[in-house]
């Protein structure tokens, strides 16, 4: 008697031991997944909105009585870190940028947005504010390599209460492929082994606690476009066309979300339909057998 009680001792530590063995297995996975992504989101470009001639982001700006204020800035372009499908030359920099912003018409109305100085000269380019969105693009005459201002938005209050500016898009590098997280590149001209993936985009949203309403009464500019043919300003784009350089197969890769939703704090521009990391499933299928293989072992120790 004495020693079937031992024995079910031994079966109930064994059982104990395994369940907390593959629990183990599962939990350094997930740690080394989250590692992986971690890792993957700072290489991102990132699209940010900072206080105008501030350099530090912040999740969260108040603001009492003040026009809104924002400089986009983008920063973390990649250089030369590869050859892409069209180039004979390493690919990198940014040559295109179109950004959507969504706004909310109840707590905001647009007022202008300002290009900076070193793109106030460039030839195509086109932006308009209106029904709650900030549409713009631009095609750079050359290629931007490092973090830039891309302009100035302001929108004035007029509402008291919490709001959230989000924003999504693309932009394209010297040899006209999206940042994505999709399209491969390659170690070297012959483009026989894929090297890596084109860095995706972070789309830093922000959200804007208005304690007081604005009463600014000035002038407004909140559409504009200039090409090489008409160099108009001021007219709205009717035929809503984005300006892209070397496009073989232009793709948007446009994420909006609702304006009332505060909760995220940063999107990032992800084709999940056709992105496939093999490093992952591989690390996965490995865990799934270790913990199957290590789990039937302990059962069977435990059983006898």
């Amino acid at each position: 008697m004495k020693l079937n009680i031992k024995t079910k001792d031994v079966i109930g530590k064994y059982r104990y031991l395994s369940i907390l063995f593959v629990l183990l297995i599962f939990f350094l996975a997930i740690c080394n997944i989250s590692y992986a992504l971690d890792d993957d989101e700072k290489n991102n470009i990132r699209v940010k909105l900072i206080e105008h001639d501030k350099t530090k982001y912040r999740d969260e700006l108040e603001y009492d009585g003040n026009n809104v204020v924002l400089d986009v800035l983008i920063e973390n372009i990649p250089n030369n870190f590869g050859y892409s499908e069209r180039s004979e030359d390493k690919d990198g920099g940014c040559k295109g940028v179109d950004l959507l912003m969504n706004y909310s018409t109840e707590y905001l109305k647009p007022v202008s947005f300002n290009w900076s100085d070193d793109f106030k000269d460039t030839k195509l380019k086109r932006y308009e504010m209106k029904d709650g969105k900030l549409d713009l693009s631009i095609s750079f005459e050359d290629l931007v390599t490092k973090d830039f201002i891309l302009g100035t938005i302001t929108y004035t209050p007029i509402k008291k209460g919490e709001t959230e500016l989000t924003m999504g898009g693309d932009i394209t590098s010297n040899y006209g492929q999206s940042y994505n997280g999709n399209n491969p590149y390659y170690k070297d001209i012959n483009k026989l082994e894929i090297s890596g993936r084109y860095p995706s985009i972070s789309y830093y949203d922000l959200k804007l606690d208005i304690k007081k309403e604005s009463n600014y009464v000035g002038e407004t500019k909140t559409t504009e476009k200039v090409d090489d043919e008409t160099a108009s300003i001021g007219e709205p784009d009717s035929s809503n066309l984005n300006i892209r350089v070397n496009q073989g197969e232009p793709v948007i890769h446009v994420k909006e979300i609702n304006v009332s939703q505060i909760e995220p704090k940063i999107s990032v521009n992800l084709d999940t339909e056709t992105v496939f990391d093999f490093k992952l499933v591989v690390l996965a299928i490995a865990i799934g057998l270790i913990s199957g293989i290590a789990f039937g072992l302990f059962s069977r120790i435990g059983g006898k």
